[in-house]
Parts: structure tokens; C-alpha cells; sequence
């Protein structure tokens, strides 16, 4: 009788072999769907890295009531959930907390991260128009008295206009998870401003120009 046992140890070889070969394969589109199915995780958890923070002065003239971005409302320092369009229809409602009317406002966006490569980028937006401006159109000047409210947006032409300006030093709002908002300057209808927490006049000596004011009672 024929010793079978050295061929039958070798088909067992075989088959185990290719019973590996058939698990390792069977396992190739579970590791894909893992790996991005981490990656979409991971991507969601870096879109809710989005945040507003403020710095403040002192007698600030104007306090933020809401904010909103997208038609939502958020709060400073809220982690948001947006994409790449975290800045779309940014907008600012704020009220005067002065005695004085108001006529100007700006407010400056900040983006610490663009300090990579040189000085942090910043963009302006407004309320109103400034009041000594030469030229200016007085169909478009408005007045917020005393304890009245009013909007500050972030335009869709001013948003395209703000990527571009990021652009300009290969920084895309996308990739940007901070943006710091800060009152810059508030004009008042007796000529007076607002700004960095000292109150200026105009100088009689020269247009154009300001002086501190000594007392700041005029506000609060």
C-alpha cells in the first residue's frame, strides 16, 4: 500500500496558503473603507475647528447683540460646523451703549494663522460712512442714537473681495480656523471718535487730523 501522507500534507499546504491569500484579499476593502472612513472623521472634526474670538477696549461705544454667519446665530468663542464658506453673510448686529449718535462704525477681522508668512492679514467692514471723508456721498449717512440698534454684513462682494485679499499671500479661508473681530474706530454726529479706547477730537489746526481727549465722560 501507497503512502499518501507526504501529498496529503502538501495539498494541506497549498490550501492553507490560498485560504490566507483569500483572507488577506477579503480584507483589502475593509482597510480602504476604515482608512476613509477615519479620513471623512478626521476632515469633520478639522471643519469644527472654526471660531470667532474678540479683543476689547475700554469705553467701548458699542456692544455685539448677535452674531450670525450662514443666517445663524453663534456666539464668540463657539466652535462652528461650516466649511469652507465659514465667513459667508458674516453679520454683526450691534447697539449704541453711548450718549452720543453714531455715524461710523468699523470693525476689524483678524486672522492670526496669516502670521506664517509676515504680519497677520486683517479686512475691514462697515457701518455707515466716515464723516470727514472727502467727497462722500450725505444720501448715504446714517445715525444710531442712543440705545438703538443696527448691522454691520460682510457683503457677498466684500466675501469674494476678502478671499482674494487672503489669496494675495497664498492663504485660503478654507484652510483658516480663526478670526479675531475688533472694534476699530466709531464716529459720532457732534465729530467726535472712538478708537483703541480713547475718544478723539477733531485738530483746528488741521483737517484731517485728531486729538486725544483728557476726559473720557462723554461715554458710560
Amino acid at each position: 500500500m501507497k503512502n499518501t501522507r507526504p501529498r496529503s500534507l502538501a495539498k494541506d499546504k497549498v490550501s492553507n496558503r490560498l485560504l490566507l491569500v483569500l483572507v488577506v484579499v477579503s480584507m483589502v476593502p475593509l482597510f480602504f473603507v476604515s482608512r476613509t472612513l477615519f479620513i471623512g472623521i478626521a476632515q469633520t472634526n478639522y471643519k469644527k475647528e472654526k471660531v470667532f474670538t474678540k479683543e476689547s477696549y475700554k469705553n467701548e461705544p458699542i456692544e455685539f447683540i448677535v452674531l450670525k454667519q450662514n443666517g445663524k446665530k453663534f456666539k464668540l468663542n463657539e466652535k462652528l460646523t461650516q466649511e469652507d464658506d465659514w465667513l459667508k453673510d458674516f453679520t454683526i448686529d450691534f447697539k449704541n451703549i453711548s450718549n452720543k449718535s453714531i455715524t461710523y462704525v468699523s470693525i476689524i477681522i483678524n486672522f492670526p494663522e496669516t502670521r506664517s508668512n509676515g504680519l497677520p492679514m486683517s479686512y475691514i467692514i462697515k457701518f455707515g460712512v466716515q464723516p470727514d471723508l472727502p467727497n462722500k456721498n450725505n444720501d448715504e449717512l446714517k445715525m444710531v442714537a442712543p440705545n438703538e440698534s443696527a448691522q454691520i454684513l460682510l457683503s457677498a462682494e466684500r466675501y469674494d473681495k476678502l478671499k482674494e485679499f487672503l489669496a494675495t499671500r497664498n492663504h485660503s479661508l478654507k484652510d483658516l480656523t480663526e478670526a479675531n473681530v475688533a472694534i476699530q474706530a466709531v464716529f459720532f454726529t457732534d465729530g467726535t471718535n472712538w478708537a483703541g479706547g480713547a475718544i478723539y477730537r477733531p485738530d483746528p489746526n488741521k483737517a484731517g487730523r485728531y486729538i486725544a481727549v483728557e476726559e473720557y465722560t462723554n461715554l458710560q
